[in-house]
C-alpha cells in the first residue's frame, strides 16, 4: 500500500501541487472503507458502494448517457473513476474532476494502483469543488459521494442532492400530467364561471407579510399582528390557515397550488372560519372545485401545460403567478407582482423545531419512525443544525433563487431558528441582522 501511495502522491504533487497540499490536510479517517464483491469488486465507503458490484461498465454507461461527448465533461465527485475512464475511451475531449470528498481521494491513493495513470493523463484535470460553486454544463454527479462526510461541503452536497430530487420531481409531474389534465377537464363547468387571477384587478402592495406554516409562525405571531396592524398586506399559504384562524388572523390572500392540500386543510379549519368569507383564495385549477367553492372570494391560476384543458384556460391567462415546487413561491410572487418593496417571511423555516414540522400541530410522528425519519440536517439561524426533509430543502433553495432575482426588494426572515435563508435579512428580538 505504501508503494501505491507513493506512486500516486508523486504524480499528484507534480501535476497538481496545490490540490495535493489541500487533500493532504483532509481527514481520510472520516471514511470506513471495505472491499465489496459480487461479479466484480468495488469499495463500500461508510456503508455505501461507490459503484455497482455486478456490472461497473454498464453503470458508467448509464451515468454518461445524456452527456455531450463532443464537449468537455465535468465530474462532481470521483467514485472509482469508471465514468472518467469510459469518457476518455469514447471521446477526444477533456475531463474536469471536481472532488467533493478530498479525504476519500487521499485514501484512494493508498488503494488504487491505476490512479496515477489518470492523474498523469493530460486530458484530465483534478480540483476541489468550491463552496457555492455552480454546477457546470455537461456534468455528471457521482451520487454516493453526496452522502459521505457531512463535515465537508455540507451545504453544497445538500444543494446537489436537491437538484437531483427536483429533476426526479419534474419527471414525476410529466408522468402525472395526463391525470391532472383529466381532472381539470372534469371541472370545466365550475371553471367556466370562475374569475382568473389578473394582477391589474388588485391594488398595489408596499409591504407584505408572507405567512408560511413552519413552527416559528407561532413564535413570531405578535410581530405578524404588529405588521398587519401597521398596514402590511398579509398573504398566507393554505396550510397556515388553520393556525392563523386559531389566533384570530384573517389574511387578505391565501394561495393553494397543490391539488391535494385543500382536503386535509378543511379537516382542521372551522366551518365558521372568517377567512372563508373575507380572504381571497388564489387557487390552481387542479384543486378540488368543491373545496375551492367554500371560499366566497376566489380566483384561479394555471400554468402553460394546462392551456386548453378547458375552453376557459386560454394562453393569455396562463402563468400569471410562479408555480414552482412550493406554494411559498406563489405567495412571494404575488407580493412581487404587486410591487412590494419589503417582504417579511414568517414561518418559512424549512426545518423542524424539535419534533414540530408545522405551526399549531402536534409532534410529527415521522421523526420518531425509523422508516420515515430524516437524517438530513440544515444550519439554522441560531447556529445549530436542525432536522429537515428533502422537500423542505428544495423549497429553501427555490426561495433563495427567487430572492436573488429581486435585489431591489428587502426580504426579512422572522424565523429565529429556521434554516438560514440566503439573500434575506434576519430579524430577531427586534434587531435586523444583515
Amino acid at each position: 500500500m505504501q508503494a501505491i501511495f507513493e506512486a500516486n502522491a508523486l504524480c499528484c504533487k507534480q501535476r497538481f501541487p496545490e490540490l495535493f497540499a489541500a487533500i493532504s490536510k483532509a481527514q481520510p479517517d472520516a471514511f470506513s472503507i471495505e472491499l465489496c464483491t459480487g461479479r466484480e469488486c468495488t469499495l463500500k465507503v461508510n456503508g455505501r458502494q461507490l459503484t455497482s458490484r455486478e456490472d461497473r461498465k454498464t453503470q458508467a454507461q448509464y451515468a454518461l448517457q445524456h452527456v455531450d461527448m463532443m464537449q468537455d465533461l465535468h465530474v462532481i465527485g470521483f467514485g472509482l473513476g469508471d465514468e472518467v475512464r469510459l469518457f476518455l475511451q469514447s471521446s477526444s475531449c477533456r475531463v474536469n474532476v471536481h472532488l467533493i470528498n478530498p479525504g476519500l481521494f487521499y485514501a484512494l491513493m493508498s488503494i488504487d494502483d491505476e490512479l496515477a495513470t489518470l492523474i498523469a493523463d493530460p486530458r484530465v484535470k483534478f480540483s476541489c469543488f468550491l463552496p457555492e460553486q455552480k454546477l457546470p454544463s455537461n456534468a455528471i454527479i457521482i451520487v454516493p459521494e453526496l452522502y459521505l462526510d457531512t463535515s465537508f461541503l455540507h451545504e453544497d452536497k445538500l444543494r446537489l442532492q436537491t437538484m437531483l430530487d427536483n429533476a426526479y420531481a419534474h419527471q414525476h409531474f410529466i408522468r402525472r400530467l395526463p391525470l391532472l389534465l383529466a381532472k381539470v377537464a372534469a371541472q370545466a363547468d365550475f371553471l367556466q364561471h370562475e374569475r382568473p387571477y389578473l394582477p391589474q384587478n388588485f391594488a398595489p402592495i408596499n409591504t407584505a407579510i408572507v405567512l408560511a406554516s413552519g413552527p416559528s409562525l407561532a413564535e413570531r405571531i405578535d410581530k405578524v399582528k404588529a405588521l398587519i396592524a401597521a398596514g402590511a398586506c398579509s398573504i398566507a399559504v393554505d396550510t397556515a390557515l388553520p393556525y392563523l384562524d386559531s389566533v384570530g388572523i384573517v389574511p387578505q390572500f391565501a394561495l393553494s397550488v397543490d391539488p391535494m392540500s385543500l382536503r386535509p386543510l378543511f379537516s382542521k379549519l372551522r366551518e365558521a372560519a372568517p377567512c372563508l368569507h373575507k380572504t381571497t383564495l388564489i387557487y390552481d385549477v387542479c384543486a378540488d372545485s368543491k373545496l375551492c367553492a367554500k371560499f366566497v372570494k376566489r380566483c384561479f391560476i394555471f400554468s402553460t401545460p394546462f392551456i386548453h384543458a378547458t375552453p376557459t384556460l386560454i394562453k393569455p391567462l396562463a402563468d400569471k403567478l410562479l408555480e414552482r415546487g412550493t406554494v411559498l413561491i406563489s405567495a412571494l410572487d404575488l407580493a412581487l407582482q404587486h410591487g412590494a418593496h419589503s417582504i417579511y417571511l414568517a414561518g418559512a423555516d424549512f426545518a423542524y423545531k424539535g419534533t414540530l414540522s408545522h405551526a399549531g400541530l402536534k409532534s410529527d410522528e415521522r421523526i420518531y419512525n425509523a422508516a420515515t425519519r430524516s437524517d438530513l440536517t440544515v444550519l439554522g439561524n441560531d447556529g445549530q443544525l436542525h432536522v429537515t426533509q428533502r422537500n423542505f430543502l428544495s423549497y429553501k433553495y427555490l426561495t433563495e433563487e427567487l430572492i436573488a432575482l429581486h435585489p431591489q426588494v428587502r426580504f426579512v426572515n422572522l424565523s429565529p431558528s429556521g434554516a438560514i435563508l440566503k439573500g434575506a435579512q434576519l430579524e430577531i428580538h427586534g434587531r435586523t441582522i444583515l
